[in-house]
Order: structure tokens, then sequence, then C-alpha cells
């Protein structure tokens, strides 16, 4: 089974593209977990009304009030770490249209199955060959490299370039393995990265896809605080760049 994991927030406009387009680019069975973080602009019956009009499974998830994106997804893995089967894949992508579902056939090609070697968890990288952002502002793009580029040099050896990128499939044995999200503890945007340092910290094997990626299809106004997230990001490094220095002296 697929799960597709999607945290959303005031996204209603979204959905329906969203669904449409996963249902057109999806063959086999799936399942899509929303997870509605205290929107009040009809997210959660706009997902219901929608599901059933196209014939899709929805699970649905209503936080009280905003909580922000780490728990959204932490509520998330939460389900399917109690639902999910090992060999289950999870896909987690933006609700806002943004990322395109055709980009997962290939980003699960790559996961290994079975008696065949591969990776435990790939992202839709936009840094990679074949990759591309269009339609986003240039402070944006320069705080995601910058981004990218210091957790390359805290993970000096991995094959991971596009470290703030939410586009991604995991195995679902390999975030139970890494602790995800009983360990997660990020609130805002850096959840991302701190799944990533778990599954890296956890000995798992993350491959990268191309992802073309136009933010101009966006329909919804950007939930993310630049600055904010900056120092997000560098908390994050930080506290596991102290780890690796704290195991590394244990050695």
């Amino acid at each position: 089974m697929i799960y597709f994991l999607l945290a959303a927030y005031n996204e209603a406009e979204s959905i329906e593209p969203v669904f449409t387009s996963i249902k057109r680019a999806i063959s086999r069975d799936f399942i899509i977990l929303l997870v509605d973080d205290g929107s009040n602009d009809g997210t959660s019956g706009k997902a219901s009304s929608v599901a059933r009009h196209l014939n899709i499974s929805l699970e649905l998830i209503r936080h009280p009030r905003n909580l922000g994106l780490g728990a959204a997804l932490r509520t998330g893995f939460e389900w399917i770490d109690k639902n999910a089967s090992p060999d289950d894949i999870v896909v987690t992508m933006d609700c806002d249209d943004t990322h395109p579902p055709e980009t997962v056939s290939a980003m699960i090609n790559k996961l290994g199955t079975g008696s065949r070697p591969g990776c435990d968890a790939v992202i839709a990288s936009r840094f990679v060959e074949g990759g591309r952002c269009s339609g986003v502002s240039f402070l944006r793009s320069v705080i995601s490299r910058a981004g990218s580029f210091f957790m390359s040099a805290i993970f000096r050896g991995s094959a991971v370039s596009d470290w703030t990128s939410g586009f991604r499939v995991y195995k679902a044995a390999a975030l139970k393995k890494a602790g995800v999200p009983s360990l997660m503890r990020a609130k805002g945007f850096s959840a991302q990265l701190e799944i990533l340092f778990l599954l890296l910290g956890s000995g798992a094997l993350i491959g990268e896809s191309a992802l073309r990626m136009d933010y101009s299809l966006k329909k919804s106004p950007s939930k993310m605080r630049l600055i904010p997230l900056l120092f997000e990001y560098l908390h994050v490094g930080s506290r596991f760049l102290l780890y690796k220095i704290g195991a590394s002296s244990i050695m």
C-alpha cells in the first residue's frame, strides 16, 4: 500500500487539483492521509467531498488549532506507525499543488523491495540533473540552497543535495527504525531536516530523483517565514552536529 501523507493548513482551493493529479498518476492502491492543521477555510470538508467524488480512500485527522508543519507531520507519522505494514510506502508532499505526483513512480523505483537492493528513502530534488524550481522568490531560493549547503557540510559523504525538499518517499520500515515519529521534536518546517538526520543516523540509504517544481501553481499564500525558518534550520543542524561530535568522542 502507498500512503500519501499531506499536511494542510488552509488549502481548500488546492485539494481538488492535488487529489485529481494523485489519482491520475498512481495506478497502485493508495490511501491519502490528510492532516488538517487547524484550517479555517473548509479544507477538511473539501477533502471529504473531493475524495468521495473521485472514489479515493481518505483518512482525515484534524488539529483543533494550527500547530505547525512539524506537529502535523508527527501526527501523520504516528497514524502510519500504528496502521502501516513494514513493506508499505509513505509519500510526503505539499498540499499546495506544487509537487507533481507523476514524479512518485520514478522515486518508488529507487526503493529497495524484497531481495532487490535499493534506497530506504528518496527525495525529489531540485538540485540534481534534470531538476529545477521556477516561480519562487530569489530570497527563498538562496535560503534553500544555503541551507542545503550547510547541511551537506555537516553530513559530508551523504548523497543528499536537497535537504529542505518535503517531497519524499520512504519505506515504512525505515521510518520505524529511525525513530520517526517518536524522536521528532521540531515544530515547524525544519522537521523536514530532522527526519533526514534521524534516517541518516539510523544508517538509512537515501537517494534522490529529479524534481521539476513550478511554485507559480501554488494557490494559497505561503506559510513560510524565511528568517525564522533560517534560525530553525540552524537550531536543528547545530543540535545534530553536537550529537555527531558527542558520538564520535565516545568512539
